[in-house]
């Protein structure tokens, strides 16, 4: 985080991460509603990229464990 940061971009980042962490508790809390098998209420990630273009939007790809 360090490294992809800088007092100028900090807000952005911020904003970013607050938004994936969101969205990633709500993923997580409607898996464990629909979720028939214990594999179906986790969830998991391959890891936050961030982009620096001040446009706060998120590209999530959602699929079935295999």
């Amino acid at each position: 985080m360090i490294d992809c940061t800088n007092e100028a971009n900090l807000d952005n980042f911020l904003t970013d991460l607050k938004g994936y962490l969101s969205m990633a508790h709500m993923l997580k809390s409607l898996a464990e509603l629909v979720g028939e098998t214990e594999d179906q209420k986790e969830i998991e990630t391959d890891g936050f990229i961030w982009i620096d273009d001040s446009k706060h939007d998120v590209t999530t790809i959602i699929g079935v464990k295999e």
